[in-house]
């Protein structure tokens, strides 16, 4: 399996040309699987990838990759555990890392300060000849998560006074619906109610 920890960019970072990487990433290798463990994700199987790095010229590289592998997710609703398959396109910017020497800083109080823009935000930096794209790679997987996690649309979860879990079968429970933002209106009419 190749290393995405330690790519040689020496050849594309100053002039234009391209470097082309795919693979698999191994989750149990080991910095991979202390960016996964901090990102909390379970992968259930290696991380397929294609990557392609661009060199543009004046020290920026543009990295375009697809990621595709199984993750181990847990519903929010009914906390079952589920394989969830995930594939992902992403694109990111690379630029080389401005020393101080090189700013060209007009402020006299921070001598080699530079001013952050808008399209800066968006971009990556980097140093020497090197690039590390493994941590891009785990950010990427940890992005394309949807931001509330379900085992499927239908779910019904738990109960809330027993913990029953609703898709395997219904509680006797009784629960009162009410709508926390009527709470206000039943307060006073029971005041009402009530003298």
């Amino acid at each position: 399996m190749i290393s995405l920890a330690n790519i040689d960019i020496s050849e594309i970072k100053d002039a234009k040309g391209s470097l082309d990487l795919s693979g698999q990433i191994d989750p149990e290798e080991k910095q991979a699987a202390l960016l996964l463990s901090n990102a909390r994700l379970l992968v259930k199987k290696p991380i397929a990838f294609r990557i392609k790095l661009e060199g543009m010229g004046y020290g920026i590289i543009e990295l375009s990759g697809w990621l595709q592998t199984s993750l181990s997710l847990q519903c929010c609703r009914c906390l079952k555990w589920f394989d969830y398959p995930l594939e992902r396109n992403f694109m990111v910017d690379y630029h080389s890392a401005i020393s101080e020497h090189t700013a060209g800083g007009k402020d006299d109080e921070h001598p080699g300060a530079v001013e952050i823009v808008e399209d800066d935000i968006c971009v990556n930096n980097y140093m020497g000849s090197s690039l590390n794209i493994l941590e891009e790679c785990c950010a990427q997987l940890v992005l394309s998560l949807p931001m509330v996690i379900h085992c499927c649309e239908e779910c019904n979860g738990l109960c809330p006074h027993c913990g029953q879990n609703l898709n395997v079968k219904e509680c006797g429970c009784v629960s009162e619906e009410r709508d926390g933002r009527l709470s206000a209106m039943g307060l006073h009419l029971r005041k009402i109610e009530h003298g």
